[in-house]
């Protein structure tokens, strides 16, 4: 958080994640993403997509470059950083509830899965 003055009034904003944590470096990633109202919930190829939901994701996608609606499921390959450290939840996504974050920086692909869980 940093404190600014806006409009005569101090006010606390956020630092993006990227900003305020060490992060690896960026990398080519592909799997399921489940974009849903407070969860946005990135499952690698190599979990077990059966269990890709919000209760057993344990990484947040910050999708900053693009919008998708809510409440899909995507296939997606995108060139990402992931903060270097992990633990258990916590520290990242919606009320902190995510054990690491992945920072979208280029999408390579994207395309709507026909089922939630497919």
């Amino acid at each position: 958080m940093r404190e600014k003055m806006v409009d005569g009034e101090t006010v606390n904003t956020m630092l993006p994640t990227d900003q305020c944590v060490f992060m690896e470096p960026a990398k080519v990633w592909h799997g399921r993403w489940l974009n849903q109202y407070e969860h946005s919930v990135f499952c690698p190829n190599e979990v077990d997509q059966k269990e890709c939901n919000e209760a057993k994701g344990d990484i947040w996608l910050t999708p900053r470059l693009f919008d998708e609606s809510n409440g899909k499921s995507y296939h997606i390959s995108f060139i990402g950083r992931k903060t270097r450290y992990s633990g258990e939840p916590g520290g990242y996504g919606h009320l902190g509830s995510y054990a690491s974050e992945i920072i979208v920086d280029r999408v390579i692909s994207i395309e709507v899965a026909s089922s939630p869980v497919e």
